[in-house]
């Protein structure tokens, strides 16, 4: 029973290639054609994907993946190799696993079509994940911890003002300050709150990229405690400080995109069992929110999906831009919901109340 070539991995990724770069770790919005920061060497304005990226996979950074490097561009299992610091035998084992990659062999032991299997009805039935070494969660956690104790209370203050949230709700972050990378970093964590990678912002907030090595990963406040069974899901680090703000149970993930098993893990190990996806408000949020609630509804939990009112992005710039954010209303984001994706998984979002101030 072989496992499948690198060209069947390829016809199989094809279509598909756009979601598997984000969950390999490049944030969504680097994926757009236009140039954008690498998110390995932090380089401004580097890098790009190419034109048909979600067939071929294929992106580059003038400066660490390009002619001349090794790898070098060309499709996405070189960008995997490239992002994730792996050999090429390890890239095909990572897509392997990401796609969840049955078989069918034929009795005289030959090859009759590798399928992905389907969307899982049950948690047993779960595309196998990539496992984080142990060495990994260390070095992850060594640096989290050398950045937390670099930052200073005016870099706090800082960063507090330029992002319109507490100093408190970076602290339940963990965030820290790398003078090496000259930026902030923000730990993301696996289900079980080990941390498995790093994002990094600048410190003019223009360039956001992960440390070498890094896997995605949730952002989790490490004062979480449910006070019931409910949590709210939201896109992006400063938009969970706004959450945590507000004192929302709530989970973050990187990009609109990826991390729905890890979500779903995260909730049954702490006993959530109902989630309000808040989406920004753009075509990739909403649809990156949508997609989320329907994982989250095939694994068992009542989900939902919240969008902020016209003239709002997003939960912190909604948050921002009220008079009183500490008065917000949790009664708010039910009146943005829309149906419950248990009772109708094809659903379009609900029109904003006027009314809703």
């Amino acid at each position: 029973m072989s496992r499948p070539s690198a060209s069947q991995l390829r016809d199989i990724a094809q279509g598909r290639w756009v979601q598997i770069l984000i969950a390999a770790g490049i944030p969504a919005e680097f994926l757009d054609g236009r140039g954008h920061p690498c998110p390995r060497c932090g380089g401004t304005d580097r890098f790009a994907a190419f034109d048909n990226v979600d067939d071929r996979g294929a992106v580059h950074c003038r400066h660490c993946f390009t002619r001349g490097t090794n790898p070098r561009p060309g499709d996405g299992l070189a960008t995997l190799m490239w992002i994730q610091n792996v050999a090429f035998a390890d890239a095909v084992q990572w897509l392997i696993d990401y796609l969840g990659i049955g078989h069918d062999a034929r009795r005289d032991g030959g090859y009759s079509g590798f399928l992905p299997i389907p969307i899982a009805t049950s948690r047993d039935a779960r595309p196998a994940k990539r496992q984080v070494s142990a060495a990994e969660v260390e070095r992850m956690t060594r640096l989290t911890a050398d950045a937390m104790r670099r930052i200073s209370s005016r870099q706090f203050q800082t960063l507090s003002e330029q992002l319109g949230v507490s100093v408190d709700s970076l602290r339940s972050l963990c965030v820290g300050y790398s003078a090496d990378h000259g930026a902030t970093t923000w730990p993301m964590r696996d289900a079980n709150g080990r941390v498995i990678g790093i994002r990094l912002r600048s410190d003019d907030g223009r360039k956001k990229w992960s440390v070498t090595g890094s896997h995605a990963g949730l952002f989790i406040s490490r004062s979480d405690r449910p006070r019931g069974d409910a949590v709210y899901i939201v896109e992006g680090a400063s938009d969970m400080c706004a959450a945590i703000d507000l004192g929302l149970p709530s989970i973050g993930r990187p990009s609109c995109r990826g991390l729905s098993l890890e979500t779903c893990d995260y909730m049954s190990r702490v006993g959530y069992r109902c989630a309000t996806v808040i989406a920004d408000n753009d075509p990739p949020g909403r649809a990156g929110a949508r997609d989320l609630a329907r994982d989250l509804s095939i694994h068992g939990f009542d989900a939902q999906v919240a969008v902020p009112p016209n003239g709002t992005n997003d939960l912190r710039q909604y948050v921002m831009g009220r008079n009183h954010p500490i008065g917000f209303s949790l009664e708010t984001l039910y009146e943005f919901a829309a149906k419950p994706v248990m009772t109708q998984l094809a659903f379009d979002f609900v029109a904003v109340p006027q009314s809703v101030p």
